[in-house]
């Protein structure tokens, strides 16, 4: 890259850094593509990926409890799947990627490995047959996970060129927007891609406004659209777009995708924590579902996370960004 290109900067108080992703596979020959997604990412990041195989019995028509046929089974499919999966990431360094096959199924295992190894990034296929459904493992897992979920859909390019992040203008997608702009920054530290801010203007909304012309308000939205791409991308003016579109949100972010030739969709849930996080976006779901590319699903958690850490490392250093080494303090003795 030439000295003259322009840098892409954000700070990284948006997202804290990923350092371990976790890979989850059906070994099937379309997960192909989501485990070459999560290793090229793992290199751009330079963090170490987790593959990870489940097994769900009942799917095989194995009995869950009991006494079995065969007791030999059960670990023959267990190496036979090992040994798959050890094709799968032949040539991969060993020192950066670790696999393993378990029992169970498989949207509780990855979540469970996530968890476990403190993961920044679970990568996860769609798990479709056609192109607009989504299978359970994927839709658990956005529901679940209290970290960004990437639905691999073809290998990713890395770093992606087109980034379609779609906003509603609250407070919540303001706070998705910043940890996704913060993980593109990781991947590409140097060059942004294209991203563009799309905010759908429902009609119902447009047409309304008694006091105002459906043009007047299409005017405002878009005033509204530049304003929030200021205040919350503040770091890359003029590097990050904006585009306002009419109808359903679904349908409209869908179509932008599509024309534009988006390589990743960044979105919030929009969720809140609770039983399988039912309240998941049903705009983020019908996305995830029908999106012609990988999308990385930002959970609430995150969202709200990040903006705890802007808040103290504001109060900290608000021009550099730069939390001021501590001396460790004396342990404060409770006796």
């Amino acid at each position: 890259m030439g000295s003259d290109a322009p840098r892409f900067h954000v700070p990284s108080r948006s997202l804290k850094p990923v350092r371990q992703i976790v890979i989850g596979t059906s070994l099937r020959s379309e997960d192909d593509a989501t485990v070459r997604s999560g290793l090229a990412l793992a290199a751009a990041l330079e963090a170490s990926a987790h593959v990870l195989h489940a097994v769900a019995w009942e799917a095989h028509g194995f009995p869950l409890g009991g006494s079995w046929p065969d007791a030999s089974v059960p670990t023959r499919l267990i190496e036979l799947r090992t040994a798959e999966l050890a094709k799968v990431l032949a040539g991969t360094d060993p020192g950066r990627v670790t696999s393993a096959v378990e029992a169970g199924a498989p949207g509780e295992r990855i979540l469970s490995a996530a968890a476990e190894l403190g993961a920044g990034l679970v990568v996860a296929g769609a798990g479709r047959h056609k192109r607009s459904l989504l299978g359970s493992t994927a839709d658990r897992l956005m529901r679940r996970a209290t970290c960004p979920v990437l639905i691999a859909r073809d290998p990713l390019r890395v770093p992606p060129g087109r980034i379609l992040a779609p906003v509603d203008l609250s407070e919540l997608a303001a706070d998705s927007f910043r940890c996704g702009l913060g993980f593109l920054h990781q991947v590409q530290a140097e060059q942004l891609g294209r991203v563009e801010a799309l905010f759908v203007l429902s009609e119902l909304t447009r047409e309304s406004s008694g006091q105002f012309r459906p043009e007047q308000v299409d005017r405002f939205a878009r005033e509204e659209l530049e304003r929030f791409v200021g205040e919350h991308a503040a770091e890359l003016a003029g590097k990050v777009g904006s585009k306002l579109r009419v109808g359903d949100a679904r349908e409209q972010i869908l179509e932008e995708a599509r024309q534009a030739g988006a390589d990743l969709i960044v979105i919030g849930t929009h969720g809140r924590a609770g039983l399988e996080r039912a309240l998941i976006g049903s705009v983020t779901a019908g996305v995830a579902q029908g999106a012609p590319c990988s999308v990385l699903v930002i959970p609430p958690d995150v969202a709200f996370g990040a903006e705890l850490v802007d808040a103290v490392a504001e109060q900290i250093e608000p021009q550099d960004w730069e939390v001021p080494k501590q001396e460790t303090p004396e342990p404060v003795r409770s006796d």
